[in-house]
C-alpha cells in the first residue's frame, strides 16, 4: 500500500519510523543529516518541501521513490509528483487557495535498494550537494533505476542519461564509473554561495559512485572490484 505521511508530521518523526528505515532507507538517511534535533522536532516534512529550497534534502529521495503530494481546496483535490510540484528557489505549483494535506509514497518492489549521501560545510549545514539513488535489481541486472541530485541548480533534478546507462546492464567497476562521469556532466552545476561549478562537479562523481554502489549493496547485489 505504500507510505501515507500527513503534512503536519515532524522530520524526526518520519526518520524515526521504523516503516521508513526499513523500506525507505534513503529518507531517513536525508533527514538524520539535517540540521539539528530540535529544528527536526519541530519541522514538518511538508513544510521542508513546500519551503522548495533547491538544496532541501528531503526532495531527492522523495523524487526517486515516485512520491506525490495531495493537494485541496475548495474546487477539489489532486495529486502531483514532488518531481513536478517543485519549480524552482521558492516556488512549487501549489496554488493559493491550495493545501498540502498528504504525501504519498508508492510501496516498492522486492530487491529494490536505495541511499542518500551529502556534503556540507558543517554536519547538518544546507547541502553543498546532495544525491539520492534507487535502484532495482533482477538477479545482477538492474531493472531500474532514478539518481536525483540536489542544490546543484534551481530545483533537484534527474540524471536521466545516467539512469538510462544502468538499466538493464550489468553494475561493473567499469560502468560505474562511466555513470559517474555522465552525472557530472549532466546536471551542470551552478556557483552559489555555498559552492562552485567546478567542486559540485568533481564532487558529483565521487558521489555517484558511491551511491550507486550503497543502493546496489543494499538491493542485495555485489559489485566486484
Amino acid at each position: 500500500d505504500g507510505l501515507k505521511i500527513g503534512a503536519v508530521t515532524s522530520l524526526s518523526q518520519v526518520e524515526k519510523s521504523e516503516e521508513v528505515r526499513t523500506r525507505y532507507l534513503a529518507l531517513s538517511e536525508a533527514i538524520k543529516a539535517m540540521a539539528a534535533p530540535a529544528i527536526r522536532n519541530m519541522g514538518s516534512i511538508a513544510g521542508n518541501l513546500c519551503n522548495a529550497s533547491p538544496a532541501a534534502d528531503t526532495a531527492p529521495p522523495l523524487m526517486i521513490y515516485g512520491a506525490e503530494v495531495k493537494l485541496v481546496s475548495k474546487r477539489g483535490e489532486r495529486q502531483v509528483a514532488v518531481e513536478d510540484f517543485l519549480i524552482g528557489p521558492g516556488k512549487t505549483v501549489i496554488s493559493s487557495d491550495e493545501l498540502l494535506i498528504q504525501i504519498d509514497i508508492p510501496a516498492l518492489d522486492k530487491n529494490t535498494g536505495s541511499s542518500f549521501l551529502k556534503i556540507s560545510r558543517v554536519k547538518a549545514d544546507l547541502s553543498k550537494i546532495n544525491i539520492a539513488v534507487y535502484l532495482k535489481r533482477e538477479d545482477k541486472v538492474c531493472r531500474d533505476c532514478k539518481i536525483v541530485f540536489g542544490a546543484v541548480a534551481e530545483r533537484p533534478i534527474r540524471a536521466k542519461g545516467a539512469e538510462n546507462m544502468l538499466i538493464n546492464q550489468p553494475l561493473t567497476p567499469a560502468l560505474l564509473t562511466k555513470v559517474a562521469q555522465r552525472s557530472a556532466e549532466e546536471i551542470r552545476p551552478i556557483n552559489d554561495v555555498r559552492s562552485t561549478a567546478e567542486y559540485r562537479s568533481k564532487v558529483a562523481k565521487v558521489l555517484t559512485e558511491e551511491a550507486v554502489k550503497l543502493a546496489w549493496e543494499r538491493a542485495g547485489g555485489e559489485l566486484k572490484i
